[in-house]
């Protein structure tokens, strides 16, 4: 039989998601009120998302609230829907609580792989949480993901490299573009294949910004059904400035997704994979570049803390601004209304980012 599960956290990109049945052999589900305690469950995080001071103290509490034991176990952003689809069917490999992203997770929360978990809304923060992600995470009214943690995007830069190039922070989405150019073109420091502004071609997450920022939508809910609305005139002005801008001032793969886009603004960098392990290296090769507000914790000076590699944050070389609109305001990040469907981000840390926080509780069991 195989396990159903019930999203606990759920946001910007990630979410928790609980067993609500279990068979022998595999890890229990958590306990129900009125039901035994001690019993052990598998917790699958997403990425390194989640720092090992968070792994700790949740491992500590579950035990202590419950006797059990929380085993957590890592699994690769790239991957993690083929493996929750592949672990399904089987008990014995079915996690308890699973993060996934808020783009992923309609893929399970509409077929009915995650079990309802209302009851629970209250309890993991009610009227507390961000409804848009609460929102998100519905099915015909009622909650299969809870937000885990969440935050918004920023364009961080070099001011030294704006300096160079003679130009300052735009204040319009117009500005923007053109400054982003301006710099590419310049390129004040001869850095073979430099981009004004660093963003993949498959960047979607990121560059729906555009279309937002120019009232587009993606798609729409009428009659009960989505319609798409890409071929809006907002939408297809919004497309056209960020295939503008790929062309003139981004010399991003034209494969590159939103990964990592920090390692391209410091001065030098190491790429490594889900594993931590080094698999490459970078060097300086952005002005800009646009990133959850977690990322000001990987860009800064190389340094050692603790014996291994840290960055410290310099505001001399570094800064940080909010993708403007073309009213001066910071550009819209999200669809105009709640019927709208929409996109949020991915992972957290410090300083605001588009991402998720943490929490977790037992599911009924079925």
């Amino acid at each position: 039989m195989k396990k159903l599960l019930s999203a606990i956290a759920f946001t910007s990109a990630t979410a928790l998601a609980l067993t609500a049945c279990t068979t022998g052999g595999g890890a229990a589900s958590p306990s129900a009120p009125g039901e035994p305690k001690g019993q052990n469950i598998k917790l699958w995080l997403a990425g390194g998302d989640t720092p090992d001071a968070l792994r700790d103290y949740l491992k500590k509490t579950y035990t202590e609230k419950t006797g059990g034991t929380l085993t957590i176990e890592q699994q690769a952003w790239g991957s993690l829907v083929d493996s929750l689809t592949t672990a399904l069917p089987d008990a014995n490999n079915t996690p308890d609580v699973v993060e996934l992203g808020n783009t992923q997770s309609p893929t399970f929360t509409n077929v009915g792989a995650f079990s309802d978990i209302s009851d629970l809304y209250t309890e993991l923060g009610g009227d507390k949480l961000l409804q848009s992600f609460v929102d998100v995470g519905k099915v015909d009214g009622k909650n299969y993901t809870l937000p885990y943690y969440f935050g918004s995007r920023y364009v961080f830069y070099r001011k030294d490299i704006y300096t160079e190039a003679g130009v300052s922070v735009p204040k319009t989405l117009t500005e923007f573009n053109q400054t982003v150019t301006t710099i590419a073109e310049k390129n004040p420091r001869n850095i073979a294949d430099f981009s004004g502004f660093f963003i993949g071609g498959q960047d979607w997450r990121n560059g729906i910004s555009w279309i937002f920022a120019n009232g587009g939508e993606l798609a729409k809910k009428e009659g009960g059904s989505w319609k798409s609305t890409l071929s809006d005139p907002n939408t297809i002005k919004g497309l056209q400035q960020l295939q503008e801008i790929q062309k003139s001032a981004s010399n991003a793969p034209s494969t590159a997704k939103d990964q990592t886009p920090w390692l391209y603004i410091n001065d030098s960098d190491s790429i490594v994979d889900d594993n931590k392990n080094v698999t490459g290296s970078t060097s300086l090769a952005a002005a800009s570049i646009m990133a959850p507000g977690w990322a000001h914790s990987s860009i800064g000076d190389l340094t050692t803390k603790d014996g291994k590699p840290a960055r410290v944050w310099n505001d001399d070389v570094f800064g940080v601004y909010a993708l403007p609109g073309e009213d001066g305001k910071p550009a819209r990040s999200s669809p105009a209304d709640p019927t709208s469907a929409s996109r949020r981000h991915r992972r957290t840390r410090k300083v605001p980012a588009h991402c998720c926080g943490s929490s977790s509780a037992p599911s009924t069991r079925r």
